[in-house]
């Protein structure tokens, strides 16, 4: 009884198709009953009873034609709305099956990505120049530097150029200029009976002198813009300044590198967009579905900093300097959760950027002390 009830409620229409049927049958019954009482139904009928036959005819279709003809039009709708659910189950189908292959496809194009992401930074190379005093002049060496090596030289590389950026005064010099000042200073201090310096702390001064004019060369800097910066006395102006001399010189490995990592969290963040677009905000499952498509996006954004070191997290904050549509998405997304503050040239240039956290290695003293002091 219970299942019949259930069925009358999900198929209504179907429901009373079936009851005019019934009471059609129920009226034809009851009909040919009451005239077997007064006619032989089942026997010979005389002419005159032949005759009224019609006025049978006539109720039958009037009535019972009526009935039943209601009875097919409620099935008619019924078949109409049995079309429409398996059409919509079909779109739900349909719909089902373009997102798993935009699921795969999304895949696909993802891990292809990092695959090229890592192609890329094992395709780089490039040369690192170093210099010495020999003598009277300076002799310069250079050293290639491939795949990941890059990133750990070019941390220590662009430390140095802080450092001649906030530290000393350029002025426009050449090799030879610099080679003639190594002279005079040899002239003037060195101790040829002593074959030493009568001034070792001047010496190691001068040193530094010709090391920084020396990198104010190869980096190709102007005088001027060397000097507006330098008496700035702007942190993050000198900083990105110095990153802007690291990245021109060696844009042909960075820019290639950094555009291509960018792109690759350009394109989860629109995945996401494009699957929270997806979703009914007026169902009321719309938050579990949104937190659950973000945790799903998120875990994505987990590989792709996975395959990340920690001087490569340390170069592209610092690119974020010069790059500003970097540093909106990356904070979005927490991109620098496993650099620490102790990785960057200066602690205070986790200042930065206010959106972005920066953890320390401090952190993990306090975990491995808190036991204890429980205790």
């Amino acid at each position: 009884m219970r299942r019949l009830i259930n069925w009358i409620k999900h198929n209504p229409i179907l429901s009373i198709a079936y009851i005019c049927v019934g009471i059609g049958l129920l009226i034809w019954g009851g009909f040919l009953l009451l005239i077997n009482k007064t006619y032989n139904v089942g026997g010979c009928l005389t002419p005159e009873e032949m005759a009224q036959t019609g006025q049978v005819g006539d109720f039958i279709g009037g009535v019972i034609g009526s009935v039943w003809a209601l009875a097919g039009v409620f099935l008619y709708f019924s078949a109409l709305k049995l079309q429409q659910q398996e059409l919509k189950s079909q779109r739900e189908e349909m719909a089902t099956s373009q997102k798993l292959l935009d699921q795969q496809l999304f895949e696909a194009t993802f891990f292809n990505l990092l695959k090229v992401q890592d192609n890329i930074k094992n395709s780089i190379k490039a040369y690192f120049f170093t210099a010495s005093i020999v003598g009277y002049h300076i002799e310069e060496k250079s050293h290639e530097i491939k795949s990941s090596d890059f990133f750990n030289r070019g941390i220590n590389e662009l430390a140095r150029i802080y450092s001649f950026v906030s530290q000393h005064t350029f002025t426009k010099t050449s090799i030879d200029a610099i080679d003639n000042e190594i002279e005079n200073f040899y002239d003037i201090y060195y101790n040829d009976a002593l074959e030493c310096f009568e001034d070792e702390d001047k010496w190691e001064e001068f040193k530094q002198w010709v090391f920084y004019q020396y990198r104010g060369l190869i980096y190709h800097v102007k005088e001027d813009t060397f000097k507006n910066v330098h008496e700035s006395n702007n942190e993050r102006r000198i900083c990105a300044y110095s990153y802007w001399l690291f990245y021109h010189k060696y844009e042909h490995c960075l820019g290639h590198y950094c555009r291509h990592f960018y792109n690759i969290i350009k394109y989860l963040d629109d995945y996401k967009k494009s699957l929270l677009n997806q979703l009914d905000i007026n169902s009321p499952q719309y938050e579990n579905e949104k937190t659950k498509a973000k945790n799903k996006i998120n875990s994505y954004f987990a590989f792709a900093q996975s395959g990340l070191s920690s001087s490569e997290l340390v170069i592209l904050y610092y690119n974020m300097l010069l790059f500003p549509n970097a540093e909106r998405l990356y904070s979005t997304y927490n991109i620098f959760e496993n650099m620490h503050i102790e990785s960057l040239i200066k602690a205070e240039h986790s200042t930065f950027f206010p959106n972005i956290e920066i953890k320390s290695v401090e952190r993990f003293k306090d975990m491995i002390w808190r036991p204890e002091t429980e205790n």
